[in-house]
């Protein structure tokens, strides 16, 4: 059985012309008894990382007034969420205050799985 999402990048097809598009889009994982995948399980995810980016897009026009910016960067098991703070945001003194009073709690009060926010390098 083959299971086809969009957003993810896996593929078990050698990269040729024909699927590079393919492989670069989508996640082709084979489900077997022995290791069942849950789909409902990665739907979920991906609709969090889709709430957690428009979170994000709302706060940029903030970020972006001082010359900064936020990515994102991943959701973990533990459900944190990774940022990576650019431009100006990234050496500003005052970044902690911002990941931690502006991104984390914006992000707490939009998606209560969310236990916190990490900044990454």
């Amino acid at each position: 059985i083959l299971i086809i999402l969009p957003h993810y990048h896996f593929s078990l097809l050698p990269v040729t012309s024909h699927n590079r598009l393919l492989s670069e889009t989508l996640l082709i994982q084979q489900v077997n008894p022995s290791n069942q995948l849950d789909t409902s399980t990665i739907m979920q995810e991906q609709a969090l990382i889709t709430r957690i980016e428009e979170t994000l897009s709302q706060l940029r026009p903030y970020l972006e007034a001082d010359n900064g910016n936020v990515s994102f960067v991943e959701l973990t098991d533990e459900m944190i969420v990774r940022v990576r703070l650019e431009g100006a945001c990234s050496s500003c003194s005052m970044s902690l205050m911002t990941l931690k009073a502006g991104i984390e709690q914006s992000l707490l009060k939009a998606i209560p799985q969310i236990k916190g926010v990490e900044a990454v390098s």
